[in-house]
């Protein structure tokens, strides 16, 4: 998973008080920019190389999401078949 930081526009200002606005909050704005899921995809999947696997050719499955969240992440679980 990967999980982008909001953009500005996802708050807004009350007073000194910044505040979700609730589309944000329930993740029906989605991250649609670049890069691409794809793309993050194979940099972490390169990264791995001789550390999680020999080559990311042995990679069979995979789930990608991307989310916005407090802050940017991205979570990468390996499990044998």
């Amino acid at each position: 998973m990967k999980r982008f930081e909001r953009n500005q526009s996802h708050y807004e200002k009350v007073g000194e008080r910044l505040f979700t606005k609730i589309p944000a909050v329930a993740g029906q704005v989605l991250p649609v920019s670049r890069p691409d899921i794809d793309n993050q995809m194979k940099t972490a999947a390169d990264a791995l190389n001789r550390i999680m696997w020999n080559d990311d050719v042995q990679i069979v499955d995979a789930h990608l999401t991307r989310r916005y969240g407090p802050q940017s992440m991205t979570v990468i679980e390996v499990r044998p078949l």
